[in-house]
């Protein structure tokens, strides 16, 4: 195969036309990456302080929190000792208990509207209850 000069020159000259057309989409691409890492960095860093915002949300409720506690303890403790009621172990176990009482009955769930009534009811107020469960979101205890 014999080469001309001229055939021989037009590729050249396409080959140099494609190597600028890349240079050029490298370029574009380069530029584009930076642009994301850019607005990337931005994103991470509201993330950051909307966590950090959480994160001291969190801390003052947890402060507060075991203030109240230490606080309804030693205001027991000396109301106890004013009545010339000791502070012993049962009455703190009662107290315990009165708390965990109150939590498990805030979860309870009442429904009105429903008539009571015998097994043949039975179903369909499973059903309203179910439907309404549903409806709200909430997953029943076992």
């Amino acid at each position: 195969m014999k080469l001309n000069k001229n055939p021989l020159a037009k590729f050249v000259n396409s080959l140099l036309h494609l190597v600028e057309k890349n240079v050029e989409l490298c370029k574009s691409a380069a530029g584009k990456i930076d642009q994301l890492k850019t607005e990337k960095i931005a994103d991470q860093k509201l993330l950051i302080e909307f966590q950090k915002g959480q994160i001291s949300s969190v801390q003052e409720t947890v402060k507060s929190e075991m203030k109240s506690w230490a606080d309804v303890v030693k205001k027991n403790t000396i109301q106890a000792q004013r009545n010339g009621k000791p502070l012993t172990e049962n009455s703190i176990k009662q107290a315990v208990r009165t708390v965990n009482e109150e939590k498990r009955r805030s979860k309870n769930l009442m429904i009105y509207g429903l008539k009571e009534g015998d097994r043949e009811d039975h179903y369909e107020i499973k059903k309203k209850m179910k439907d309404v469960i549903e409806s709200t979101g909430m997953i029943p205890a076992p």
